[in-house]
């Protein structure tokens, strides 16, 4: 019981001695938040934070840092915001930046930056992909004695985390050309003769045979020489009907191709007239194929031509509703939809007759 009592008044000597000294609980308020007590935010998040700094009845209070907890869900570039703040109080300048760190307490963003016209604080930094990172977002919006709250400033600032897009611009010389981001200032060099200014694809369009298909990239640097691409990549399949892509990179750069296969092209093996009609059959494509698109003009040049859709099954069709006595061309082509597009093959020899 004595051990307690000595403890007890311990306690209230030191509470009797805080208060003497007119510390708030507001000021001790202020010393809580830190990076074990931030609160997470998302990517494309925006989050409201109130920061004050100042004197309230003579107790100093100072509530100028916020901290949040960002896991980067990829690995690049974001951005860090602290936007929505008075750069100046009264004709006097206030004072914001945003830092972030890893889990050890490094920063690793690339410096802050401020814009006076826009109220706004920016850092940019490269995370890896579910790592964790702590934003500390400080702002302390001076205010002097003879303000009102004696003192006392309270404002709201919005944070806010978003990807960034690297923006470069180039500044070339005789042998090197130099890329800088206008926005976080990362760069990177090429030398001139390395530098593509031409690539494609030997081939664009396959038609259908079953087999694997793979193009080669043809790339020319700024002097004209063909370069020697080693990192091509190819998209999996490439035998059936459909279109492929292709990625280079080539140093700090990267190109993206694409080719095409096209279902194998049927023919019209007969076209009988009738009045005001005509019927047409052609041979079946029993492979990689949704249907058939039928195109007839009184054109040669299919000008102002109808077409006609019909399914892959069927093998003869009749057009009626057509003039007496008039001459017309007809042609057909196979087609195949994939991922909601048409690729089609290339129409067949075009048959002309004349309808009874």
């Amino acid at each position: 019981m004595k051990k307690f009592g000595k403890t007890l008044s311990i306690g209230l000597a030191t509470i009797m001695a805080v208060s003497s000294l007119g510390i708030g609980t507001t000021a001790f308020a202020s010393q809580v938040n830190s990076v074990q007590t931030a609160e997470s935010i998302g990517l494309n998040e925006t989050k409201s934070a109130v920061f004050r700094y100042g004197e309230i009845n003579d107790d100093f209070l100072s509530e100028n840092t916020k901290y949040f907890k960002f896991v980067a869900p990829t690995t690049g570039y974001y951005e860090f915001n602290l936007t929505g703040y008075q750069n100046r109080i009264d004709g006097q300048n206030t004072t914001a930046y945003i830092d972030v760190t890893d889990t050890t307490g490094k920063s690793v963003d690339s410096g802050g930056y401020y814009d006076q016209y826009y109220n706004d604080v920016k850092a940019i930094a490269e995370l890896t992909q579910g790592q964790t990172y702590y934003i500390e977002s400080y702002y302390s919006p001076f205010k002097t004695a003879n303000y009102e709250n004696n003192g006392y400033a309270e404002s709201t600032i919005n944070i806010s985390v978003t990807p960034h897009t690297h923006e470069f611009s180039a500044e070339a010389y005789s042998t090197t050309t130099y890329y800088t981001c206008n926005r976080c200032h990362y760069s990177y060099s090429e030398e001139n003769k390395k530098s593509i200014s031409n690539i494609y694809l030997e081939k664009i369009k396959y038609v259908y045979d079953g087999k694997l298909k793979t193009p080669n990239v043809i790339a020319y640097d700024t002097a004209g020489n063909l370069v020697n691409l080693t990192n091509v990549s190819y998209a999996s399949g490439r035998k059936n009907v459909g279109t492929y892509n292709v990625s280079v990179t080539y140093g700090k750069r990267s190109f993206n191709l694409s080719f095409q296969i096209v279902p194998k092209r049927t023919n019209i093996s007969s076209v009988k007239a009738g009045k005001k009609k005509l019927t047409l059959k052609w041979k079946k494509q029993q492979k990689q194929a949704t249907g058939y698109q039928i195109q007839y003009s009184t054109s040669k040049k299919f000008s102002r031509a109808k077409t006609i859709t019909v399914k892959s099954k069927i093998t003869s069709k009749t057009i009626k509703g057509l003039k007496a006595k008039k001459k017309y061309y007809v042609r057909i082509r196979t087609y195949k939809v994939v991922n909601g597009k048409k690729l089609a093959s290339s129409w067949s020899k075009t048959k002309s007759i004349k309808t009874k």
